[in-house]
């Protein structure tokens, strides 16, 4: 964030926010096993979140990357167009297991970000987008595994 002495951390099931450079630590969400956090170089107000998208016995769509743009307070998915289907052969219960490990940010457009996927039939592939997570292309050519 803007304030120095505010830290963001994805650990666990949470993501927890300290503004006394984490001496003491608030839950600000949870849920989803939260994997990775990056923020946008300029503007510090806005962090990306890479989660998992595991979760059984359920028909809903699970997204893995999330946004806050204040400070990580709150979140909202970005997108899912382009990204795995987390239940590919269609039945209901059954969830490809997979998540966004790793995230980043490009350091001259925010707009540009990279997640790692992992696990699975996903295991070592790169989604890129360009409209700040609402739209994923993979871009893992050349990485191995990955084909």
């Amino acid at each position: 964030t803007g304030d120095p002495d505010t830290v963001v951390i994805a650990a666990g099931t949470g993501v927890y926010r300290s503004t006394n450079l984490g001496a003491t630590w608030t839950r600000v969400t949870g849920g989803l096993l939260m994997l990775s956090l990056a923020q946008d170089p300029t503007n510090p107000n806005v962090i990306y979140l890479g989660a998992s998208a595991d979760l059984a016995a359920t028909s809903a769509r699970i997204d893995s990357v999330y946004r806050s743009t204040d400070g990580g307070l709150t979140w909202a998915a970005t997108g899912s167009n382009g990204l795995p289907d987390p239940d590919p052969s269609g039945a209901a219960g059954y969830f490809l297991h997979w998540a966004a490990y790793s995230i980043a940010v490009h350091p001259g457009n925010p707009n540009r970000l990279w997640i790692a996927t992992g696990s699975g039939a996903q295991l070592g592939r790169i989604y890129r987008s360009g409209d700040a997570g609402v739209n994923w292309t993979r871009a893992d050519r050349g990485i191995g595994g990955s084909d």
